[in-house]
């Protein structure tokens, strides 16, 4: 059964997110552009919060994927909006793209939650390094 689970990928399941964890308080600060967010989308969804920034990846990283992230304002940002705003090549884009990527791939050891925002369950990420990866390729994006 377990070779069939890996060719039509099964969901992994995580442990439930403590409620009482800081990690649910980063989300808590965020809540309600979240919630939105979640039921807004059908994706599969991955949640790395941090203070400032709420990091989604959507799809299944690392192979298929795209990325979101959220500003404590509520204001939501992918590499779609920075290529209209900021005038990012598609060529730019691929690469930070890889590079997102990889920065996924090194964060697989990392611990994984589950928990329910908006009525959509949903994994939740805590690594503080997959975190730092992520600003670091966005704002070579922007810059």
């Amino acid at each position: 059964m377990g070779f069939f689970d890996s060719m039509f990928g099964k969901k992994e399941e995580y442990p439930p997110l403590d409620v009482n964890s800081g990690t649910m308080e980063l989300i808590k600060a965020m809540q309600t552009p979240l919630e939105k967010f979640c039921q807004d989308t059908d994706d599969t969804l991955e949640l790395i919060p941090t203070a400032e920034t709420a990091y989604v990846f959507l799809g299944t990283p690392p192979k298929r994927f795209a990325i979101t992230w959220i500003d404590k304002d509520g204001t939501i940002h992918n590499f779609k909006s920075l290529s209209e705003q900021k005038g990012v090549s598609d060529m730019k884009l691929q690469r930070l793209i890889g590079e997102l990527g990889n920065a996924y791939r090194d964060s697989i050891k990392d611990d994984r939650f589950s928990t329910t925002l908006g009525g959509k369950e949903l994994t939740v990420t805590q690594s503080d390094t997959l975190a730092t990866n992520l600003k670091r390729v966005i704002e070579e994006a922007t810059a």
